[in-house]
């Protein structure tokens, strides 16, 4: 059962029409194909764990007083490798001494985590779980650097 949902959304946020101004596309190309006229960026001084902590926080507070029993944080843009973002979200959230560890696997990360929570409770390992997906996507591609398919290949020195 899900008793409560918490979000979280940068305040920065970028419309197709700045889009539009730095690279070779149009706003209806964008909506056509996506349905997005903006998109909500976080910027450098905004980390994963700090949209995760928000949208927790949020989603502990709008629902019902529960003793959550473990943590699992689906993102694919962790904070950094090791530790995993999840203890540090648990911790910022007061929440000691439980399991949390993250879940990658890109868009459908949330619905994994999800399953992975209904896992543990009728297994009996805990009674509560708090899921939590975030991302911060825009910091991995950036339209100004450019990218491996896009490099020509190295030629021999002569």
């Amino acid at each position: 059962m899900i008793c409560a949902v918490g979000a979280a959304l940068p305040p920065h946020i970028v419309s197709n029409a700045d889009l539009t101004a730095r690279l070779e596309t149009t706003d209806e190309w964008i909506r056509s194909r996506t349905g997005i006229t903006q998109r909500h960026v976080a910027g450098a001084d905004l980390s994963t764990t700090d949209l995760a902590v928000w949208a927790g926080a949020q989603a502990l507070a709008d629902g019902e007083p529960v003793t959550v029993e473990a943590l699992v944080v689906s993102t694919t843009t962790p904070d950094r490798c090791c530790p995993a973002t999840a203890p540090a979200v648990a911790t910022r959230l007061g929440l000691t001494c439980i399991p949390a560890y993250d879940l990658a696997a890109g868009c459908t990360g949330f619905l994994y985590a999800l399953a992975t929570a209904a896992g543990l409770i009728p297994a009996g390992t805990v009674g509560t779980v708090l899921v939590i997906g975030a991302d911060r996507l825009a910091a991995l591609p950036d339209p100004e650097v450019p990218h491996l398919d896009s490099r020509t290949e190295p030629r021999p020195s002569d």
